[in-house]
């Protein structure tokens, strides 16, 4: 069953309160992954997890939304998917000139990236951790 919870940019402190909830019942009902959204809460649902003794990736599996190559540090590894801002912008320059010069524009897909450094080998890279994520609702 997936829980779809939100913690609010402005305070991340939220975090410990939503964790507290989702990891202080018994093993059985707890969440064994996490997706984050934006890899700016990561820090904060990070040492959140840490201090209920769970570790990550070993108790629950985390990913974190992320732009790279600058995603938001975070002192525990964790699996970080997300798109290179790089590649994003060429992929949006190239539509525009294709546009300029009236060339018709379709649809461009840029491929999502992990950090294989941190935690998402486990997972089987990219691939897996795509899999993963989307059988969580």
């Amino acid at each position: 069953k997936a829980w779809h919870q939100g913690i609010p940019l402005r305070a991340p402190e939220w975090a410990a309160h939503l964790i507290a909830l989702l990891m202080g019942g018994p093993s059985r009902g707890r969440p064994d992954a996490m997706w984050i959204a934006d890899d700016n809460v990561v820090p904060a649902v990070v040492d959140a997890i840490g201090a209920t003794g769970l570790r990550i990736p070993r108790d629950v599996f985390v990913v974190g939304h992320s732009n790279f190559p600058w995603p938001t540090p975070s002192a525990t590894p964790i699996c970080r998917v997300g798109y290179h801002a790089g590649s994003v912008l060429e992929a949006a320059m190239a539509s525009i000139r294709a546009q300029r010069r009236g060339e018709a524009v379709g649809v461009t897909v840029v491929p999502p990236v992990t950090d294989e450094r941190e935690g998402c080998g486990a997972a089987g890279g990219v691939e897996g951790v795509i899999e993963a994520v989307g059988t969580l609702g």
